[in-house]
C-alpha cells in the first residue's frame, strides 16, 4: 500500500526497501477487523440477563500467573458488574478449592451484602457442593454461562485482560506473598483512583457511592450503555495524564463506599446451614 502511493506520487521506490524501512521505524499497520462474535444465546449471559442496579450480578472468573522461580499463581477475580468494582482478588496457589472460594463469598455477602445472583463459568470450583450450598443458604442465583463461550461473562473477561495488562505483564512477583500484595494494592487503584470508560471514566468507588447515596438505585445516572461504551486508550491516556485536583472535595469518601452489615450475625448463619468456616480478619 504504501509502495504503491509512493509510485503514485513519483517516486521510484523498490517495495523491499520500503518494507525494510517501515519495519525499521516501528510502524506497523492497522489491525484488520475481527468477526464479531454473537454476545451468546444462553439465559445466563451478559447480554440476555445484564446487571440493572448495584449488588444485582456479580461476576466471578479465574486469572493465572506464575513467581519468579516458576510456581503457579492462580487468582480469584469477583466483580459488581454494574459498578465495575473489583470486590475480592484472592491469590492462592495452583490449587485453588471450592472451599476457598466459598469462604471468600460468605466474607463478601457480610460485608458487602449479598447479590441477585453470580456468574461465572461451568469450572469445578465454582459448580462444587460448597459453592452451591453458600448461593442456595443465601438464596443467590447461580448463573452459569454456556460452556466453551467466556465472552458471556464478558464483564469479568475485561476485567481480567485490564489486570494482565497493568498488573501481571508489568510485575515479577517473587513469591505468592508478595503477589497477595500487589494484587491487593492494585485492587485498590483501580477501585478508588482508575477512571473507568463504561462510568465515563468516573472511578468505580466514586459510583458505587453515588449509588448507594441515589433515591433509587436502579436509576443511578451516568453509566453508558453497552452501545455507546468506547473502549479508547488515547482517550483514557489524555485522562489520566490530565493533572487530579487535590482538594478535599474531590477526594473519595472511602467510608461511603463500603456497606457494613453485621459481620458476625451473617457468618454464623451461612456457616450454620452450609458448614463453611471462616477466618476472621483472613482480608
Amino acid at each position: 500500500m504504501i509502495t504503491s502511493e509512493l509510485r503514485s506520487d513519483g517516486w521510484t521506490v523498490n517495495a523491499k526497501r520500503v518494507y525494510r524501512l517501515w519495519r525499521r521505524e516501528g510502524l506497523k499497520v492497522a489491525r484488520k477487523a475481527r468477526k464479531q462474535r454473537s454476545g451468546g444465546g444462553s439465559a445466563n449471559s451478559v447480554k440476555n440477563r445484564p446487571a440493572r442496579h448495584i449488588n444485582d450480578v456479580w461476576a466471578m472468573d479465574f486469572i493465572h500467573d506464575s513467581t519468579a522461580s516458576g510456581g503457579s499463581l492462580k487468582m480469584l477475580v469477583v466483580e459488581d458488574e454494574y459498578t465495575r468494582e473489583c470486590l475480592a482478588l484472592e491469590v492462592g496457589a495452583a490449587r485453588f478449592s471450592g472451599q476457598r472460594v466459598a469462604e471468600a463469598l460468605v466474607e463478601l455477602f457480610a460485608i458487602r451484602g449479598v447479590p441477585a445472583g453470580v456468574r461465572s463459568d461451568n469450572g469445578s470450583e465454582f459448580t462444587g457442593v460448597e459453592v452451591n450450598g453458600v448461593l442456595k443458604a443465601a438464596d443467590v442465583k447461580q448463573l452459569c454461562v454456556e460452556a466453551g463461550c467466556p465472552w458471556e461473562n464478558g464483564v469479568v473477561e475485561s476485567l481480567n485482560s485490564i489486570l494482565r495488562d497493568e498488573l501481571l505483564n508489568t510485575e515479577l512477583f517473587p513469591t505468592a506473598r508478595s503477589a497477595r500484595n500487589m494484587a491487593t494494592a492494585w485492587r485498590l487503584e483501580y477501585n478508588h483512583r482508575r477512571g473507568h470508560g463504561a462510568l465515563r471514566y468516573e472511578t468505580p468507588a466514586e459510583f458505587a457511592a453515588r449509588c448507594r447515596s441515589a433515591p433509587d438505585p436502579c436509576c443511578c445516572s451516568g453509566r453508558l450503555s453497552p452501545s455507546e461504551t468506547t473502549w479508547s486508550k488515547r482517550s483514557f491516556r489524555r485522562s489520566r495524564s490530565d493533572p487530579q485536583p487535590q482538594d478535599s472535595e474531590n477526594k473519595t469518601d472511602l467510608s461511603a463506599c463500603v456497606v457494613v452489615e453485621p459481620l458476625d450475625a451473617s457468618l454464623h448463619l451461612i456457616e450454620r446451614n452450609v458448614g463453611v468456616h471462616v477466618s476472621r480478619g483472613r482480608r
